[in-house]
């Protein structure tokens, strides 16, 4: 079992400022960091005995045969891309709820991430990690997320 701990964040102020559509044509400036709260990722390959091949627990639990069927955006983004093809389970566990404002979506992304390129056996940046959350964000799920979320989950260590 792979598990990822991801600290959330807080904004102080200028938040929508970063967002591309905006610093694009004006000025932005934000001003975060994160806290001492965090989001938990278990990450756990499942044997072929199990009825289904993918097990999802967050605030819903999902089991599923198909990638393709799970209805959590960011799990479904994140298999799709490390191409998972044995079943696996993913369990999801925070300080704070969903939904509170304090980055958990994001949180979450980097958190699986950091599983999967564990689990992959591949070492990556901090930085790279990051980057690689707001590419799927953006690119996979279609998030309209800011540049400073998902960086700000993993650079506070830099």
């Amino acid at each position: 079992m792979i598990i990822s701990k991801t600290p959330l964040r807080i904004s102080f102020f200028g938040g929508g400022t970063d967002y591309p559509e905006w610093f694009k044509s004006n000025r932005g400036a934000v001003l975060s960091t994160t806290i001492d709260k965090y989001s938990y990722i278990a990450l756990n390959i499942k044997s072929s005995l199990f009825h289904k091949k993918y097990v999802i627990t967050y605030r819903n639990v999902e089991k599923k045969n198909n990638i393709s069927e799970i209805k959590h955006p960011s799990v479904r983004a994140c298999l799709n891309y490390f191409k998972v093809p044995a079943g696996c389970e993913v369990i999801y566990n925070g300080d704070l709820p969903a939904r509170s404002g304090v980055g958990s979506s994001s949180s979450f992304t980097v958190g699986l991430l950091n599983c999967l390129y564990s689990l992959k056996n591949i070492k990556i940046s901090k930085r790279k990690l990051a980057e690689k959350a707001i590419y799927i964000e953006k690119k996979n799920i279609k998030r309209k997320c800011w540049s400073s979320r998902s960086n700000c989950m993993f650079l506070w260590w830099f």
